[in-house]
């Protein structure tokens, strides 16, 4: 996607998987530049601030969904996201470019974490 922004008949036309891309990219990149150290030239990803951040926009995100009006279906696509996380983030664990950029960054072989 070349343009930062859309138009209203693809936004309303269907799911828009290019869209969904740039948004992470977008997202992505905030954090980035939020994480910059001001005394250093470095960048502290920091995962526990960075998940709760990223929860509390999802569940601003689930609210204004459809879903939200009635709890069996919030429940239902609570569980969905749920499942789909768990995929997503096997996967990442899985791949072998992420494990070397994980590994480049915080210079050491264990990328398992320690928070």
């Amino acid at each position: 996607m070349t343009d930062r922004h859309t138009t209203y008949a693809r936004a309303a036309a269907a799911y828009d998987r290019a869209f969904e891309e740039f948004l992470a990219s977008e997202i992505f990149n905030a954090i980035v530049e939020a994480s910059r150290c001001t005394d250093t030239n470095a960048i502290a990803l920091r995962t526990g601030e960075m998940a709760a951040a990223l929860l509390k926009m999802l569940a601003l995100t689930l609210a204004l969904s459809p879903c939200a009006r009635s709890p069996t279906a919030l429940r239902t696509e609570v569980d969905e996201l749920a499942k789909r996380l768990g995929c997503l983030t096997r996967e990442a664990i899985d791949n072998q470019d992420f494990q070397a950029v994980g590994k480049r960054i915080f210079h050491g072989d264990d990328v398992g974490g320690h928070a």
